[in-house]
């Protein structure tokens, strides 16, 4: 995608990285929308493999839509950047972090599957560094260090018990989702909406053959689909080309918001009170976060007016 209306940049070479007030605003509206996700699967009450399924159905679809909507004029063409470098396997990553994202998020503890995705910011990080010498700044470590901290703090609070194969789906997530992560923001010839729209239609027969939905109304149905519709395809979207004018460590750090968002959403829609844990914690996360994105935004404003003239 890019600045002129949304469309998704599909042989353009590979820039150099840089900050941008747009891509910090983009990447928070991203991750206030994915904030919601523990809300959605609460409310829809359904299983992992329903839940998978349906989500990844109407997600999947719209991603592929789109993409076929803005370039149908030259689909074959648009779609070339999977063919080189890797890219045919990034469907698949692709699918293995979706798939692992509902099924960590419903098997296991929500504390314990924020404190995995708490180190996104280092592996995206490790992943820039390694592949493309992207060096982390000081602030954007320390910050995710911190918003660490936060959620171990979180962690700590009333609850435990968690299941061994949802610690372990939330790891795979986390180490998926950084991949696409770097790839969004090092491979602009690289189409990520097509790539995760394919992952999550990948995921749509595995789903299907392991649900059972029990008591699936209008209402469940309809939280899983706008589950996807909102989580997998307008926040997938805005966050891929938010994050091709923000750092993969810095981007991730915002991300790690969602970990202190989601009880508050829980809270004022079903009337549970977070422990004092969670409010202490999430307190730490957002800390985190806010310095992150002010010194972020700094950084972009300082360097919009150097580069001009």
């Amino acid at each position: 995608m890019s600045s002129n209306g949304g469309v998704e940049p599909v042989t353009a070479s590979i820039r150099a990285p840089g900050r941008s007030a747009r891509g910090y605003a983009l990447v928070s509206v991203a991750t206030l929308l994915w904030s919601f996700a523990g809300l959605y699967v609460r409310a829809a009450g359904q299983d992992a493999w329903t839940t998978l399924a349906g989500r990844c159905l109407v997600g999947g679809t719209m991603l592929v839509a789109d993409f076929a909507l803005v370039h149908r004029r030259d689909l074959r063409g648009a779609a070339r950047g999977l063919s080189g470098g890797g890219g045919p396997w990034l469907p698949l990553v692709a699918a293995a972090a979706i798939g692992a994202y509902v099924g960590g998020l419903v098997l296991t503890e929500l504390a314990r599957f924020m404190i995995v995705y708490a180190t996104l910011p280092f592996v995206s990080g490790a992943f820039a560094w390694g592949l493309y010498g992207e060096r982390p700044t000081g602030r954007a470590m320390s910050a995710a260090l911190v918003a660490l901290v936060g959620i171990a703090v979180m962690m700590a609070g009333p609850g435990g018990g968690a299941h061994w194969l949802g610690d372990a789906l939330s790891a795979v997530s986390t180490i998926g989702f950084a991949g696409l992560l770097v790839a969004a923001r090092h491979r602009a010839g690289t189409p990520m909406s097509l790539v995760n729209g394919l992952g999550a239609l990948l995921c749509v027969p595995l789903g299907l053959a392991f649900a059972r939905p029990v008591g699936l109304g209008a209402w469940q149905a309809g939280m899983i689909a706008w589950f996807g519709a909102s989580t997998l395809y307008l926040a997938f979207r805005l966050y891929m080309t938010g994050v091709r004018d923000v750092p993969a460590a810095e981007a991730s750090v915002v991300s790690a918001a969602d970990s202190a968002l989601g009880p508050l959403w829980v809270f004022l829609v079903f009337g549970e009170t977070p422990s004092r844990a969670t409010l202490e914690g999430g307190a730490i996360v957002m800390a985190a976060v806010l310095w992150q994105l002010i010194g972020g935004l700094a950084d972009a404003r300082r360097g919009a007016a150097t580069a001009e003239p």
